[in-house]
């Protein structure tokens, strides 16, 4: 059982996300492992990585007791699939964090789904882990992708339509 955090690949750094990690390390499974991509980042007590290969990706989403996510529609999408309710942080535009918010109304349309729970703000994040923790899915698959594509679609006509 651990602690996973993902901040994606985006060239600008997401430091937001993980000063909030840090700051709740004490509360979470371990071991704790945040692969940070373009973030520079080290602490004690943490492990970190900048980037995993697909196999290593999925085996920690699957292995993980909390997931703590970026709101990248690839990242949730494969958490979903391995039966997870991660704890999703958007990326905001007004933070330098992303080039606009989308992955604001991504988050929320999959909440709304019941499948993340948000934490807009650091503040969020304890409340949002306490919530995870009690909650999981059932899997879903990739093949065929029917009710997948459903959700997905919904989630994006959402956005779409709130732009």
């Amino acid at each position: 059982m651990s602690t996973f955090v993902v901040v994606g690949n985006s060239h600008r750094p997401f430091h937001r996300l993980l000063d909030a990690v840090v700051s709740l390390k004490d509360i979470l499974p371990k071991p704790i492992v945040v692969q940070y991509g373009h973030t520079p980042f080290r602490t004690p007590a943490i492990e970190a990585v900048d980037f995993l290969g697909m196999e290593q990706f999925i085996d920690r989403l699957k292995g993980a007791r909390l997931l703590i996510l970026h709101a990248g529609v690839g990242t949730v999408l494969q958490a979903v699939e391995a039966g997870q309710v991660p704890v999703v942080m958007p990326r905001r535009r007004a933070f330098g964090e992303h080039v606009d918010d989308h992955q604001v109304d991504y988050a929320q349309a999959m909440e709304r789904a019941g499948l993340v729970i948000v934490a807009h703000t650091c503040e969020d994040l304890h409340a949002a882990i306490r919530s995870a923790s009690n909650r999981t899915v059932k899997p879903v698959s990739r093949s065929p992708e029917p009710q997948l594509v459903a959700l997905v679609r919904e989630a994006l006509h959402e956005v779409a339509v709130s732009a």
